[in-house]
């Protein structure tokens, strides 16, 4: 990597198991959300288990995406790989894993240029995940970047379950 930032195997562990399908039974137990961060000497991205989370962690919120931007700190950078659930007006559900990069603008300046020139690294350990964010600061959260990466304007009908007005 041009930062000389390593990914840990089990970052690329985890993300193949996001892109595997689950059987029906074991949807509560899939990975929704992967958070990654660099360990304390910058050497490594790894995973940070208190922060990822199973869909069965969200089960009993009203606005899953929402409470996926609340684990985005406000002075800390980090890695997401983002299992949402969609539907359009043509198709059913549709399921796509989206690449998030979270480099606040109140995060310090050494943090925010380490990760953004780690993540093109990282994402090489991605295959097939399709759709990218890059956000710096609250308004990048709102839900309309993330419908701009599933299609074309009014193409989205919901998200987790919540209908697009």
């Amino acid at each position: 990597m041009a930062s000389g930032v390593a990914v840990d195997e089990e970052v690329e562990k985890m993300i193949q198991k996001m892109q595997m399908p689950c059987s029906k039974g074991g949807k509560d137990e899939r990975l929704k959300l992967l958070i990654m961060r660099l360990n304390e000497d910058d050497t490594r991205i790894v995973v940070d288990h208190d922060c990822t989370r199973c869909q069965k962690d969200f089960s009993s919120e009203d606005d899953i995406y929402k409470e996926v931007m609340k684990t985005f700190k406000d002075d800390q950078c980090c890695y997401a790989v983002y299992d949402c659930f969609y539907q359009t007006k043509e198709a059913s559900s549709k399921e796509e894993l989206v690449f998030i990069t979270w480099c606040p603008d109140l995060a310090p300046v050494k943090q925010r240029m380490l990760y953004g020139s780690s993540a093109t690294g990282l994402k090489s350990k991605c295959p097939g995940i399709k759709h990218q964010l890059q956000m710096n600061d609250q308004s990048d959260k709102d839900i309309s970047n993330l419908i701009e990466k599933f299609g074309t304007k009014g193409a989205v009908r919901e998200v987790e379950g919540k209908p697009i007005h």
